[in-house]
């Protein structure tokens, strides 16, 4: 039980670790991983009950996704680190808290979501990008950051956004935007 204790703590920093891409565009005081988590993991519920995907199984990715970070930090593009460099230290860092928690699921998992190699993980990964265009959105709404500075999230999002549920809602948001 120390173990999962010393995991528990780890993970919990995700409460206080500001998305890095938000302080970079200017935003003060921007929303931590663990709410960006909650996010995701939201708009996957949500998304899941509109197709055949497993709405637990994309919670669970959704919580999973971003644990790593916990212990390397939130690594952007703008770091100067390699996208292998970033898999590396993340599958290092899923690895460390899967062995504390006495939980392997964690790396398979992480390992799920971080390859998109299930229509769950997929759906997650466009849950991951919705989830920023949102924040993008509101923090747009509020003047936290002019919106010239967050275009840049909103061609990632979609650069990537693969289903077509995700690229519906992403048309939508666009719409509202």
């Amino acid at each position: 039980m120390h173990d999962l204790i010393a995991c528990l703590i780890t993970i919990q920093r995700l409460k206080q670790t500001p998305r890095r891409g938000w302080e970079r565009a200017g935003v003060v005081g921007p929303e931590s991983v663990a709410e960006h988590s909650f996010g995701v993991g939201v708009i996957a519920a949500l998304l899941a009950r509109h197709g055949d995907e497993d709405v637990g199984r994309c919670v669970e990715l959704a919580l999973i996704h971003d644990l790593a970070e916990s212990l390397v930090g939130d690594i952007t593009p703008h770091d100067g680190i390699s996208r292998d460099e970033k898999y590396a230290a993340e599958a290092e860092a899923i690895a460390e808290l899967a062995a504390r928690a006495g939980d392997p699921g964690l790396v398979a998992g992480w390992r799920e979501y971080t390859d998109g190699v299930t229509a769950e993980a997929r759906l997650v990964r466009d849950a991951n990008q919705i989830e920023m265009v949102l924040q993008a959105l509101v923090y747009e709404r509020d003047d936290a950051a002019p919106a010239d500075t967050l275009d840049a999230f909103w061609r990632s999002a979609t650069e990537r956004v693969e289903t077509d549920i995700g690229r519906r809602l992403l048309a939508a948001l666009r719409d509202a935007r």
